[in-house]
């Protein structure tokens, strides 16, 4: 970890209820100020978990390890930090806009509501929530502020709740699948928009995603979670030429290419994660893994350690790599 990094998460575990299976299990990364950082895996492999529970938004969660925001231990924290912190200082874009509003409240209220909170004048919050529509690209803002969620697209409505994140100007914004609901042209807007909003305001931007390729324009580096792990760290660039780990493999080859035939099936990874609480002995990976050797499947799951220009959880990685290329 470097000391620049403006957060830090060391050893991040999080279960839930009084099971003691574990969502998320143990999981160190960094994250710098005006970096972008993509973090992916299917369904289920504890990125959403991880950030959530960072923030303190999964009462639920039993939270071990450290989270420290310019060193300030986020984990543990009572409500008092957290509020100082959530919105203000880390703003949060979810991946359903119509469930992140309010639908009897309008739009220029619940953008303006948390300045009010903060000492801002009613008219002031107000036209700062104009300006704040019109720079994420809402046409007719000054008579849009008075409209209501229902009264918007979809993609109006993530531009919505954009300006909702940024309106207290924090220091990073997290983006949760925010582009899930969105056909394709209105996703590359949404995220050039998040993206020229981050580096205009000098802000690091967290991606979370389980379509690698919705992050492949958009990321300095990339954070590849499976089964409550990391098993890669990379950046952008060598993530997609040269992947450090089968997974990671596994899902650049799901993505469609150009010319892909029509009678070509998409790939697929074959079998499902593993259940938590019911893992695999060794690599949690290595049932759907065809690079698996004896290796592979004894023991605890292999540590992430650094190699080549990245991190990596593979022990099999000189023959993945020999074998991949």
């Amino acid at each position: 970890m470097q000391s620049s990094n403006i957060l830090e998460v060391e050893s991040l575990s999080v279960r839930f209820g009084e099971s003691r299976a574990k969502a998320v299990d143990g999981i160190s990364f960094g994250l710098t100020k005006g970096e972008t950082l993509g973090i992916a895996g299917e369904s289920g492999s504890g990125k959403t978990a991880s950030i959530l529970s960072i923030l303190g938004l999964h009462q639920r969660a039993t939270v071990e390890g450290s989270a420290q925001f310019e060193g300030q231990e986020l984990i543990g924290a009572d409500n008092k930090l957290l509020n100082k912190i959530r919105g203000k200082r880390i703003g949060l874009v979810l991946q359903d806009p119509f469930a992140a509003l309010d639908p009897v409240k309008t739009v220029g209220h619940q953008i303006s509501e948390g300045l009010r909170a903060s000492g801002w004048s009613k008219k002031r919050a107000m036209n700062h929530a104009i300006h704040l529509l019109e720079e994420v690209g809402v046409p007719s803002a000054s008579q849009r502020v008075n409209a209501y969620p229902h009264q918007f697209s979809g993609g109006m409505r993530q531009r919505v709740v954009i300006a909702m994140a940024l309106a207290q100007d924090p220091d990073i914004l997290i983006a949760d699948e925010p582009t899930t609901a969105l056909d394709v042209r209105i996703q590359k807007q949404v995220l050039d928009l998040m993206k020229q909003q981050c580096e205009s305001r000098g802000m690091s931007l967290v991606i979370i995603t389980h379509d690698l390729g919705v992050i492949s324009n958009y990321t300095d580096r990339i954070v590849i979670m499976y089964a409550g792990k990391i098993v890669e760290e990379s950046s952008r660039l060598k993530l997609f030429d040269q992947p450090l780990h089968p997974y990671t493999q596994g899902l650049l080859d799901c993505l469609p290419t150009l010319g892909h035939s029509e009678n070509e099936y998409l790939k697929t990874i074959g079998g499902q994660p593993p259940i938590p609480g019911k893992l695999p002995s060794g690599c949690r990976y290595h049932p759907r893994c065809a690079f698996t050797e004896p290796a592979c499947t004894n023991g605890n799951n292999p540590p992430l350690v650094p190699v080549k220009w990245g991190r990596s959880a593979c022990i099999q990685l000189e023959k993945f790599l020999k074998e991949s290329q």
